[in-house]
């Protein structure tokens, strides 16, 4: 069966791949104090590799403390032809091979020459893709969006749709819920967290399951789209 993406954002999942640094896979931010976009570098303990933005790369590295030492680096031999590609991956090439000392902090890493300027600014994974949750479902996927008002509470609903996987993504102020749906009598009945979500034939419900009676009075929730 075909596969699509589904890519459900979630609050702050924690980043692996910078937490021993310099060692992981690093998105490159920055090359000699201008932002770039494309390109990658993993360090590993036997040696880097990545995408310079048009070529594939690879080649040694030493650390030792916060020093680093890139030795010549070697690269596939495609020629694209847009404009400034060919150049900015030679500059961040040379870049590479002209650091010696790491600072990392957080989800950022930077390399700096024996002058100390900054000549690589690198972002872990994280800085795009650790919030997110990718799920392989069947495509197609189907995405609506609805806005409510449950009492004085504002939520956007995310309703995804995608062969036998219904999900709810809720948003409620500064809380993020992913409810899925479960068997209900009637209407579509999704649970996440500590609520239930209900659209049923007389309105839209919220359910807090730690709220008055044990999460049995529901709040009553306002399409505010609705005539």
């Amino acid at each position: 069966m075909r596969k699509a993406l589904l890519a459900a954002a979630l609050a702050c999942l924690p980043a692996s791949a910078f937490a021993a640094a310099p060692f992981g896979e690093w998105t490159v931010a920055g090359v000699g104090g201008d932002p770039v976009r494309g390109l990658t570098l993993v360090i590993a303990e036997d040696g880097i590799g990545g995408t310079g933005g048009c070529n594939r790369f690879f080649g040694s590295v030493i650390v030792a403390g916060d020093t680093i030492a890139f030795g010549a680096i070697g690269s596939t031999r495609m020629f694209c032809g847009a404009p400034g590609v060919m150049a900015a991956e030679s500059a961040f090439f040379a870049a590479l091979e002209s650091a010696v000392r790491f600072e990392a902090a957080g989800n950022e890493m930077t390399l700096f020459d024996a002058a100390g300027a900054p000549v690589v600014v690198l972002a872990g994974p994280a800085e795009a893709a650790a919030n997110e949750i990718v799920i392989p479902v069947p495509s197609p996927v189907e995405v609506a969006t609805r806005s409510y008002m449950c009492g004085r509470l504002p939520v956007t609903v995310d309703y995804i749709n995608a062969g036998g996987i219904s999900l709810a993504v809720l948003h409620m102020r500064d809380e993020l819920v992913i409810a899925a749906n479960v068997l209900s009598a009637s209407g579509a009945r999704y649970a996440g967290d500590r609520y239930i979500w209900w659209s049923h034939g007389g309105g839209t419900d919220l359910y807090d399951l730690t709220g008055p009676g044990g999460g049995t009075v529901p709040v009553s929730c306002r399409d505010t789209a609705a005539p």
